[in-house]
């Protein structure tokens, strides 16, 4: 089983001084890689095999023996779901990616300084979720192969040109001899390891920042509203609020901190300020950033009421169990809407650490070998429907070839 630092569902940038002293560092092992002990060189494929690893994953094998044969239906059901899922994501993405040419492929690359969610990654925001990512995909194999009496003959890390992996090699011909409930339970360990460990982050990520009570979020703006600005679009509500450049606008996972002059600190505040104006009154709104914005108010649809044409989440009131995950993610490209209660570069890590585990986990169960979910597939159709083979390597020729095309459409003039 191999776990490759493939993900999906973000966006690519050119940060060239990452990638470089990425690539310098690749450059360098394969240049010293005949002085390096244990590690060995098959074409493009460098492979060095750990015994401290291998020992590791035997002695939590020890211990988590029982525990893996009672999850085995979960983990082969989950891996199941999201095979289909990513499966059907990539090809509707790399239907799109032929005929839309402003489209944005889903499936990239994830390396040091690119750019995703909005954000660059560093070097050390990088390298150690990785490491974390990888440890836990492969071990969870190992582990899971112990519990189902499968010995491992070597573990490590891979690097297949410049892309980074490691591996458990367990032993063929006991493997074989396993039952196919055994066998999947196996594959799917490594990508529900992560997938696992992403969701366990998720719920104790709120419990590492404390929302600011001086304001409240805009948590959507209605089309057509003062709030909206002139500029109206049936996607404004969904995703951004872009206003005209002569109407000012406010958008979603903004903070107002300020109504013609009253601070606000409560749900309460803003309603009596908004309750005390009329239709046509202007109010007057500062941000977290201090900007300040002047609305003309409309006349409520359903009343004779005053109307911006927002909803509100005050911050105050925010608990770690209503945090859904759409303010997690306005908390990521805007920090300033709460207080951290650990130093930002362990949240930076958090959040790295949740996105790659994440995306790494569901694109290894692409069922295409020697991806884990190739690897199911084609254990479970060694007797029937191998046409599901066939309709797999179809779709995967149409995405490889919609990627490139979207490449090679970006690199000419």
């Amino acid at each position: 089983m191999v776990t490759s630092s493939l993900t999906f569902g973000f966006s690519m940038g050119s940060p060239y001084l990452y990638i470089g002293l990425y690539l310098g560092i690749v450059a360098l092992l394969w240049i010293l890689s005949p002085t390096i002990p244990r590690l060995d060189r098959d074409g493009p494929v460098l492979i060095y095999r750990s015994g401290t690893f291998l020992r590791v994953v035997n002695l939590l094998g020890k211990r988590l023996s029982c525990v893996m044969p009672k999850i085995s239906y979960v983990m082969i059901g989950v891996a199941i779901f999201f095979s289909f899922s990513v499966s059907l994501s990539l090809l509707l993405s790399s239907l799109d990616l032929l005929l839309n040419p402003l489209a944005e492929p889903v499936l990239k690359l994830v390396l040091p300084g690119m750019e995703i969610a909005g954000e660059r990654i560093r070097f050390v925001n990088w390298i150690v979720p990785i490491s974390i990512v990888l440890f836990v995909h492969e071990a969870s194999h190992g582990i899971t192969a112990l519990a189902n009496r499968v010995k491992l003959r070597s573990a490590g890390l891979i690097l297949i040109a410049v892309i980074p992996g490691a591996f458990v090699e367990p032993e063929e011909k006991e493997l074989k001899k396993r039952t196919l409930k055994q066998r999947l339970s196996i594959y799917s360990a490594g990508s529900f390891g992560n997938i696992l460990l992403a969701l366990m982050l998720i719920s104790i990520l709120p419990l590492m920042y404390v929302p600011k009570s001086n304001g409240i979020l805009v948590n959507s703006v209605v089309l057509g509203s003062p709030a909206s600005g002139s500029y109206e679009s049936p996607y404004v509500e969904e995703l951004f609020f872009l206003g005209s450049p002569e109407e000012p606008f406010l958008e979603r996972g903004e903070v107002i901190t300020e109504v013609n002059g009253i601070k606000v600190y409560s749900f309460e505040t803003f309603l009596s300020v908004l309750g005390e104006l009329r239709p046509g009154d202007y109010l007057v709104i500062k941000d977290h950033l201090g900007i300040t914005k002047e609305f003309v108010l409309s006349r409520h649809p359903n009343s004779e009421r005053a109307y911006l044409g927002i909803s509100i989440v005050p911050l105050g009131e925010i608990t770690p169990f209503r945090m859904s995950l759409e303010f997690i993610a306005a908390l990521w490209v805007n920090p300033l809407t709460s207080y951290a209660k650990v130093p930002w570069w362990l949240l930076d890590l958090v959040k790295w650490t949740i996105v790659l585990n994440y995306g790494i986990g569901l694109i290894n169960l692409y069922p295409v070998k020697p991806l884990d979910g190739g690897l199911m597939l084609w254990d479970s159709t060694e007797k029937k429907f191998k046409f599901l083979r066939v309709l797999v390597i179809v779709m995967t020729l149409v995405i490889i070839f919609s990627h490139v095309q979207h490449i090679v459409r970006r690199l000419l003039p």
